[in-house]
């Protein structure tokens, strides 16, 4: 396996593993956070569970709003600039959450950043087409997963030590993670978005051409999407519960609980290194 990795190494440009790098850095850090963010969002707010799950809802609804919208973006403003957007958002996210608000205040946090949130990957994904050729996409998309995958498994750990010590640890340090990524990506990262192409792609822009209604026209591939769908339903349910499941049920701590996620992301990524094969 390291003797692929290193053949990769010199098969894919230096920027492309600057990507892989910052999606581990950018994995590690928001993992610290997100698993146990609805055990926090119940001990600050007094309200029912059902309420908080409902903010969990509105991040995925505002992601799947913005991504119609996301990658016409990537085109006309540069991968470099979204991603930057993202990732800087992200630390406005990080910080705002750690101090005291309503359920207005948190539910406009997270609504926001889930609109955000969906303009990284969908600028990354761009960036890695415009620099691996075809024919190489697949094998790069797939280190990049193991490489998010392996952030899974280490933020949570961490996460859980930081917030036995407090919150706050947790989410500054998260914060400082998506701060780092966002300044090597402004000085380090090149655009490669041509020149000629950004502002004006009127046939990339999904809402004024047909796109989407191909898409909409295979069967095959939609009925493949609703059975996914229905998979990550059923698996969000009780990897967004755990934490608050484990902790009101048995008396688990976030440092105890962690280890849970870890091991998840453990597996995922030494399948998909034996299954990718």
């Amino acid at each position: 396996m390291v003797g692929r990795v290193l053949r990769s190494a010199k098969v894919f440009p230096r920027q492309y593993w600057m990507l892989v790098s910052g999606s581990f850095l950018a994995a590690t850090g928001a993992s610290m956070v997100w698993p146990f963010l609805m055990l926090y969002l119940t001990r600050r707010l007094d309200v029912p569970l059902a309420t908080i799950s409902g903010l969990m809802t509105l991040n995925s609804a505002m992601g799947i709003l913005c991504s119609f919208i996301a990658g016409t973006i990537a085109d006309r403003m540069g991968r470099k600039n979204v991603m930057v957007a993202s990732l800087l958002a992200g630390v406005g996210y990080f910080l705002l959450m750690s101090r005291d608000g309503s359920l207005l205040y948190y539910a406009a946090l997270v609504g926001l950043w889930g609109g955000f949130n969906i303009l990284y990957p969908v600028g990354a994904n761009a960036m890695i087409a415009d620099l691996i050729p075809g024919e190489q996409r697949m094998k790069a998309y797939a280190i990049v997963r193991i490489c998010q995958n392996a952030g899974v498994a280490m933020g949570p750990v961490s996460g859980g030590f930081l917030i036995s010590i407090s919150y706050n640890f947790a989410f500054f340090t998260a914060a400082s993670s998506f701060l780092l990524y966002g300044l090597f990506t402004i000085f380090f990262v090149r655009e490669t978005l041509r020149n000629q192409d950004a502002g004006h792609a009127p046939h990339l822009n999904a809402l004024e051409s047909s796109g989407y209604r191909q898409v909409f026209k295979d069967r095959v591939f939609m009925g493949f999407v609703a059975c996914m769908s229905g998979a990550f339903i059923a698996g969000s349910m009780i990897f967004i519960m755990l934490p608050v499941y484990a902790n009101q049920q048995f008396g688990l701590t976030e440092a105890d609980s962690s280890w849970i996620i870890t091991v998840n992301a453990i597996l995922c990524v030494t399948a998909q290194l034996l299954i990718t094969r």
